[in-house]
């Protein structure tokens, strides 16, 4: 959500200095979200490997 709020502020100021502005401090703020969003879906799939190893650890429980 903040990745697209930066993007669309970075669209604005373009189109209102008709291209003179770099914006490159928002850049470097939107490139910063991306790596971060990067980041936490590597560490999602991380966490998920860990937690199905340790459900592979858990036997089957049969009820009489």
């Amino acid at each position: 959500m903040e990745f697209n709020k930066i993007n669309k502020d970075i669209g604005d100021r373009k189109k209102k200095s008709k291209g003179q502005d770099k914006c490159e401090e928002l850049i470097e703020a939107s490139n910063l979200k991306k790596k971060e969003q990067a980041d936490a879906e590597q560490e999602a799939k991380d966490l998920l490997v860990k937690r199905d190893q340790k459900l592979n650890l858990i036997g089957n429980l049969v009820h009489d």
